[in-house]
């Protein structure tokens, strides 16, 4: 496995490393620690990965600050539980197989795949339209541009093979086609880039006991990038081999190539054919190693223009046969450059399925390089990086493709996020969603959820939500998926139409909400145009001001004061005051009293010693009428309670 292992100098190389046999070294920990059944799951390579980066993590994501280049990847890796890998590649992948072939027997191996509602006929034709009469196993292409140490690649293995074998392929024959025709990973973090192609070749090998020994070529690439290479020096060999010509002063010759027009080269003699082509390859290339030049930063959500990603086989091949059998720069330059072109490649080429758990990083942790790239290719979607993946996801993406995603679940609701919410419900279709508890996911520090979609829009679609709110800890999440799938009746499996989420303001994913809430969204007055709604007291000192009912002198309290005036007149120290409160139905919560005596005087007049306000007395003329009243904040839903006279 020359991706995993270096090439070895000496014979040093070959010793044990110190202390590898001793009673307490990390492997015999990791033996008597770590229990059998463990080790029988390929899984475990992530999770050790994920322990091994855990202390640079935290000390990271501890820091607050930006955060460098090299350790982006210690403070955005997150192991995916296997639950969610299975539903996103089922959902997918198996998604994708079924729509062409429905009645396939593979249905039965995927526990997380969620049935299509029950759709329109008009969505049916369109879909219909869409969808091939054939797919070949072997030209189905699946990408995982922030792949990490493997996990999507290798559930998405075993449901190849599956198709694999439907389709009457030899068991024996099936691993070298899926490891180098059917799953491709990008990385930035060369360890957890050499893990996923290792998990790939243990489960290939599961099937293939001679696998290792074939030579194969993985599609698993960690994203290098250009800033440590002398671009320069690159051209002018590879310029050399193109052309047969040296030339010693290269940096004034290509300072202006791609902007200049004009023959590159002094010597005229050259035929006019082979200098338009040397031409042709020199400026693409240099465009090329430019682009790389942050890769390691940049990674996946770097953007291969047409006018080279179209040119790039034709590129490769010209370099490929060049002779540099005796041209020793030349042969430096060569190898130089094509992995570079290997990556564009992958970069730019479209896939059937794309499936990811991409970085999470706020914009204010976000390098000054990262930052100014997202704002300048992903406006509208920069405040977090997840976004500008699912964003940059669609792009890999052919016209028809699935997509699934796990990121935090803000997307669905706030509004610096409404343009992802707008691009995915005008420009794609939201087919599944699954929003997890708020602790629903063990090691994450953000609320999850986990969705798919097609890269296509289809009007009037009618997708499937699952809402997991009501059911705290990562255990129970997976078993209420499955419950909910198996049952679509029970209460917490939804279906509704992306399209209706935009009569909404905001356009929320707000998939619980019923047809007659969306119309009276869609069609009825706002509720300024049919009440005042206010900001009541704010007394300055809660503890001082603000108190139960029961711990004061019950005289001391004025009922059913039906305004100011009478409340002054009554010289009474107390009033009734609504405070927020517990989730409650249209009654209730009356159990505090506020201190109004003589108009709020007191109150009125709370300054600090710098002689700044302290209350917010606001909307006096309201005080003591009967009304409406909701807590500002709620994790649930809208709870709104009448609040009587006085």
């Amino acid at each position: 496995m020359p991706f995993l292992f270096e090439k070895i100098n000496d014979y040093t190389e070959l010793l044990m490393p110190k202390y590898l046999l001793r009673n307490d070294s990390l492997i015999r920990t990791m033996v008597n620690e770590i229990s059998e059944e463990d080790w029988d799951s390929v899984e475990i390579i992530g999770w050790l990965y994920q322990f091994y980066i855990s202390e640079k993590k935290d000390e990271v994501i501890g820091s607050k600050k930006a955060i460098k280049t090299e350790d982006i990847p210690a403070a955005t890796q997150l192991f995916t539980p296997n639950w969610i890998v299975k539903y996103l590649v089922q959902n997918s992948l198996g998604a994708k197989w079924l729509s062409t072939y429905p009645s396939s027997s593979i249905k039965q191996e995927m526990e997380y795949y969620i049935e299509p509602a029950e759709q329109t006929p008009e969505v049916v034709e369109e879909i219909k339209k869409m969808t091939p009469a054939t797919l070949n196993p072997e030209e189905l292409t699946v990408m995982d541009p922030a792949c990490g140490s493997g996990h999507m690649l290798v559930v998405a293995y075993d449901l190849l093979k599956s198709i694999y074998l439907e389709r009457g392929y030899r068991k024996h024959d099936i691993p070298k086609l899926i490891l180098e025709k059917n799953l491709y990973g990008l990385e930035i973090d060369e360890r957890a880039a050499q893990l996923s192609g290792f998990a790939l070749m243990m489960k290939a090998r599961e099937d293939d006991r001679q696998i290792i020994g074939n030579g194969i070529n993985l599609n698993i690439l960690c994203l290098k990038a250009t800033k440590h290479i002398n671009i320069n020096d690159a051209l002018r060999s590879l310029e050399s081999l193109l052309t047969g010509q040296y030339s010693s002063f290269p940096s004034e010759k290509y300072k202006f190539m791609g902007v200049a027009e004009g023959p590159l080269f002094a010597n005229q003699t050259m035929p006019e054919e082979k200098n338009k082509k040397s031409q042709f390859i020199l400026k693409n290339i240099k465009k090329l190693l430019e682009l790389f030049t942050e890769a390691d930063t940049l990674g996946s959500l770097i953007k291969i223009p047409a006018e080279i990603g179209d040119n790039l086989s034709a590129i490769k091949k010209e370099i490929e046969s060049l002779d540099i059998s005796e041209a020793l720069m030349g042969q430096g330059a060569v190898n130089a450059i094509l992995p570079f072109l290997q990556q564009a490649k992958f970069l730019y080429q479209k896939y059937d399925v794309v499936i990811a758990n991409p970085p999470y990083m706020g914009n204010s942790f976000m390098n000054s390089k990262l930052k100014e790239f997202i704002k300048r290719e992903f406006k509208g979607y920069e405040k977090d990086l997840f976004s500008t993946f699912i964003i940059r996801g669609r792009e890999f993406a052919k016209e028809f493709g699935n997509l699934g995603f796990m990121s935090p679940f803000v997307w669905m609701f706030i509004a610096s996020h409404e343009d992802l919410r707008l691009n995915l419900i005008n420009k794609a279709t939201l087919t599944s969603l699954i929003q997890l508890e708020y602790s629903g996911f063990a090691g994450a520090t953000v609320p999850i959820c986990t969705f798919t979609f097609n890269n296509a829009h289809f009007k009037n679609f009618i997708g499937s939500f699952i809402r997991l709110s009501d059911f705290r800890g990562a255990e129970n999440q997976a078993p209420k998926t499955l419950e909910s799938i198996q049952n679509k009746k029970c209460k917490w499996f939804y279906i509704a139409k992306p399209d209706d989420f935009k009569k909404i303001p905001g356009s929320p994913i707000a998939y619980w909400v019923s047809e007659r809430i969306i119309e009276l969204f869609n069609n009825s007055k706002r509720l300024g145009e049919i009440a005042r709604p206010k900001c009541g007291l704010k007394t300055g000192i809660t503890e001082k001001y603000v108190k139960h009912w029961f711990e004061i002198d019950y005289s001391d309290i004025k009922f059913n004061a039906k305004d100011r005036k009478i409340a002054l007149e009554s010289n009474k120290k107390w009033f009734p005051a609504s405070n927020g409160g517990e989730y409650r139905k249209w009654y209730g919560n009356l159990e505090d009293i506020v201190y109004w005596y003589n108009d709020g005087n007191e109150i009125r007049n709370l300054f600090d010693k710098k002689g700044k306000l302290l209350s917010r007395p606001q909307n006096m003329q309201y005080y003591f009428q009967d009304g409406v009243t909701w807590s500002a904040l709620t994790s649930k839903k809208l709870s709104l309670r009448i609040t009587p006279i006085g």
